[in-house]
């Protein structure tokens, strides 16, 4: 039922605007708004009573008069393929985990709930652990440590061996797990890829000084990404013998013999050190594990890039230069500068992306309060959120230079590294790409692409790829460009342009885009000066975005200007080619853009 029906079955119905105004089911009062919402949705609100009438329980009474259906349970929407209990260790259940299809995982309670929020994490299948450590006959009981539920269950059925893993799999081992492992003979079987190696190395630091002994045990003739039970399915002959017998020739985990206590310097020997292969998202572009950087000038269109960056990612797109797409995986970014509704979701779903994948850094809860959040103070705590996102494969966060703690200067080189190491820090251990936004110096069109990148050279430095973006004065001729990286080629690039599409779908929406064009060759340096813009340009297109929200006192105006180190004079320049005839206002000089100035923002 519409709005409008629900309104007149209810009494006294009268329409304003788009909403509905008639009696509410709970107090009776001439106070209820009712709006038809997106997908079929209600939205309801009443404005009477004292603010006590609930809007859940006005939604219930409205089912209880069947004028609403009843919501379908939410778990009977997908597609669960297994349910892995966790329980504390006297049996009691305290949480789920759902293995999906198409393969994901989501954490649950019992009742249905999608989150875990305020609950014990705890070992899978605890109780067997406490009853193992109970049954010895003096000698160290052996442990199995996977990384999944299933690898865990495989071992129990098959040989009846003790196993267990960690709630979220890869990354996202505690330190209150070690508790239930103290004494035993720990064998840490690894996933084949870059996040299985990397837990390993977690869980084996973790319980070095408090396990019998620690051994990881990397099963050979393993795949990419496989893990013990794709070991078991190539080897059926083998036996729980065999088996033992690869464990037994594993050598011992050596923590640094020279650190006897919680204080001194970590040292590790070539032979506990693992090689790892560089794992691509997009080869020569995006690596796993590892910080890049995206820097340009104003007006290149240095988010809307991003944003198909991380379509892509979503859908398993093919790349821009024809390197195909890789599995699907969720993305997480947050932007200081544009807004999520009418802007980056926008570009996000124009650029092919699915909104099931992106998620936003939005606000940070503080004892329960919620406030705008802070990447100067809050990346920690975004980091282990993030822990909630299995399937993390890229992070952007636009401008980096917001991400530094609020009393580091930017242009100091020991300051900037250690306000982004976090994110470096992130991107490794969870194997993801992570990217940040930075901008080009003004009038530094002739320098070494890595030097026009704005504050301390750590900026060009830390990133192991950096990214140039930029544009020719008209906006016409556009170019990414792969200014420097350590771990892959440089130089080289795309031309790309930039339009409005209309989203599919959405009527009347309308978003910016990329369209990429040909491969470029040559130096970085070459192909970012083919696209010079001049200082008068910059200063235009500062004052486009400066002055689009409305009229400034030039003293804010001048302010800003030098903030974004644009000359004063060059500033005067471009206002009088833009037409911006300063008002006074009393004693303030104000500057406002004329009419008929685009006040449209590439970025």
């Amino acid at each position: 039922m519409s709005a409008r029906d629900i309104a007149y079955a209810l009494g006294a119905a009268q329409r304003e605007g788009r909403n509905w105004r008639c009696d509410c089911p709970l107090h009776g009062g001439h106070s209820l708004t009712l709006a038809d919402g997106r997908s079929g949705t209600l939205l309801v609100k009443c404005f009477g009573n004292g603010g006590n009438c609930d809007s859940n329980e006005i939604l219930a009474e409205l089912r209880r008069r069947k004028l609403l259906p009843q919501p379908e349970p939410r778990r009977n929407l997908l597609n669960i393929v297994a349910t892995y209990d966790y329980r504390d260790a006297d049996g009691a259940l305290l949480f789920q985990v759902c293995r999906l299809d198409p393969k994901t995982f989501r954490q649950g309670q019992p009742n249905g709930t999608w989150n875990i929020k305020n609950i014990s994490r705890v070992l899978y299948r605890l109780p067997e652990l406490v009853a193992g450590r109970a049954a010895t006959d003096g000698q160290p009981p052996r442990i199995y440590i996977c990384e999944g539920e299933k690898d865990v269950d495989r071992l129990r059925h098959q040989w009846g061996l003790l196993a267990t893993c960690n709630p979220g799999g890869a990354g996202k081992w505690r330190c209150e797990f070690d508790q239930y492992l103290t004494g035993f003979d720990v064998v840490i079987l690894p996933d084949n890829d870059v996040a299985g190696r990397g837990h390993a190395q977690q869980v084996a630091r973790s319980l070095a000084l408090i396990a019998a002994s620690v051994r990881i045990l990397e099963l050979p003739g393993l795949p990419e990404g496989g893990d013990v039970s794709d070991w078991l399915d190539r080897n059926p002959d083998s036996t729980q013998t065999d088996f033992e017998t690869l464990v037994e020739c594993t050598s011992i985990y050596r923590p640094n013999p020279t650190v006897q206590n919680d204080t001194g310097v970590v040292l590790q020997s070539g032979d506990q050190s693992t090689m790892e292969k560089l794992h691509w998202l997009w080869p020569g572009w995006l690596a796993r594990g590892k910080f890049h950087l995206l820097a340009g000038t104003k007006g290149a269109g240095k988010s809307t890039i991003l944003f198909d960056v991380m379509a892509r990612l979503t859908t398993s797109a093919d790349w821009p230069d024809g390197a195909p797409g890789g599995p699907p995986g969720d993305v997480l970014m947050w932007s200081g500068e544009d807004d999520i509704r009418d802007t980056i979701l926008l570009r996000f779903v124009a650029a092919g992306g699915n909104r099931n994948r992106i998620f936003f850094a939005k606000a940070t809860r503080i004892n329960g309060v919620e406030r705008p959040f802070d990447p100067s103070t809050d990346i920690e705590l975004l980091i282990a959120q993030a822990a909630d996102l299995p399937e993390l494969l890229f992070v952007m966060i636009d401008p980096i230079v917001l991400a530094l703690p609020t009393q580091a200067d930017s242009h100091k080189n020991a300051e900037t590294r250690r306000g982004l190491q976090p994110l470096v820090d992130f991107a490794e251990q969870r194997a993801i790409s992570l990217v940040g936004v930075h901008h080009f110096s003004k009038h530094t069109q002739d320098r070494d692409p890595v030097e026009r990148v704005n504050g301390s050279l750590a900026f060009g430095a830390l990133p192991r790829c950096v990214w140039g973006a930029s544009a020719d004065d008209d906006g016409r001729q556009r170019r990414l460009v792969r200014i420097a990286s350590n771990i892959g080629p440089s130089g080289g690039g795309i031309e790309y342009t930039l339009f409005q599409a209309p989203l599919p779908g959405y009527d009347d929406f309308f978003a910016q885009r990329v369209d990429w064009g040909r491969k470029l060759t040559g130096t970085a340096r070459d192909l970012l000066n083919a696209t010079k813009r001049s200082a008068e340009a910059e200063a235009k297109a500062f004052l486009i975005e400066f002055l689009a929200d409305g009229p400034k006192p030039q003293s804010e105006v001048k302010a800003a200007a030098d903030a974004h180190c644009h000359a004063w004079a060059t500033v005067r320049r471009a206002q009088k080619q833009l037409g911006i005839k300063p008002k006074q206002n009393g004693k303030t000089w104000m500057w406002s853009l004329p009419a008929g100035v685009s006040t449209f923002n590439p970025e």
